[in-house]
């Protein structure tokens, strides 16, 4: 038997395979009771032409990730704030976390809100090289940057936030491998880094 004769079987057993499977699947269809959603009564879901993703009255993902969160806090913090000279900020955050950027945003919110003066858009910084938690770097102990990191600290549940003074404000960032940070000359300042969440 040649090449072209076993073709030819091969093609003709297919035909017949088609020929009786196609029909009886047409068949098959044909006796399924059609479905209506004029027929449906209760707390049901439906979904039509559906490929993949999630069909369900209810969904619940365990995001297990823990949320820092000042919401609550945010007036109460603008009004301590506004109570002293306004100051000026720069903000940092890690740009490959969430949560930390959230949290950023939160931050920057609460100083545009207290009349601060921000230096730059807020910084994203790739990589792991933040510390966790809130740092806030200030030149000097003084008002009214003892009461940002103060308000930040109870905002937090007395946790994760770390007040810094800069004595070397070059030499520290160098050591880090952090941008450089410059601050407004005659104006009284801080620089905030917000790193991961220490409780992840």
């Amino acid at each position: 038997m040649n090449m072209s004769n076993s073709l030819i079987i091969i093609g003709g057993i297919c035909a017949l395979v088609a020929a009786v499977a196609i029909p009886y699947g047409f068949h098959l269809k044909s006796n399924e009771p059609k479905t209506s959603i004029e027929n449906i009564h209760g707390d049901v879901v439906v979904s039509q032409n559906q490929s993949g993703g999630i069909t369900a009255h209810t969904v619940t993902i365990n995001d297990k990730t823990k949320k820092r969160s000042i919401n609550k806090s945010i007036d109460v913090i603008v009004n301590e704030l506004k109570k002293y000279p306004i100051a000026a900020y720069r903000l940092h955050y890690s740009s490959s976390d969430p949560e930390a950027t959230d949290l950023a945003n939160d931050i920057d919110e609460i100083l545009k809100k207290a009349n601060w003066q921000r230096i730059d858009p807020i910084q994203r910084i790739a990589g792991p090289s933040l510390p966790k938690g809130v740092t806030i770097f200030m030149l000097k102990k003084a008002e009214p940057m003892v009461t940002l990191n103060n308000q930040l600290w109870i905002a937090l549940n007395n946790k994760g936030v770390e007040g810094q003074i800069l004595q070397d404000i070059d030499n520290i960032f160098k050591i880090h491998g952090w941008p450089p940070v410059e601050l407004p000359n005659g104006r009284d300042g801080v620089v905030i880094f917000i790193g991961p969440n220490q409780e992840n």
